[in-house]
């Protein structure tokens, strides 16, 4: 009945609604809180991204430049304000180092 947009509208919702129950059962059962701080400033990047994205041009070959401005949008805030920190990171860059070789 609504197509493609339908079908992205229903995911985001549900998304959102699953986002909401994964940090209540977090904070209930981990006693993890989320700083307000984060909240806003993972607020306003999302924000951003979704201006800045309408604004990019679009198309199978403008999409990884696309792609690269909005993850560096998102992320810099984060780092700036240093909610992200470069331990949260250490996974990412194990990928992406070579191993020594074992002796």
């Amino acid at each position: 009945l609504f197509g493609i947009v339908g079908a992205a509208s229903a995911t985001t919702l549900v998304s959102f609604i699953l986002m909401i129950a994964i940090l209540l059962y977090t904070e209930r059962h981990f006693s993890v809180r989320l700083s307000a701080k984060l909240w806003i400033v993972s607020l306003a990047s999302a924000i951003g991204i979704a201006l800045l994205s309408r604004m990019l041009p679009s198309g199978p070959i403008s999409f990884l430049l696309s792609g690269t401005v909005l993850f560096v949008f998102y992320y810099l805030p984060l780092f700036l304000t240093k909610e992200l920190k470069d331990s949260d990171l250490d996974p990412i860059r194990k990928l992406f180092t070579k191993k020594k070789p074992q002796a």
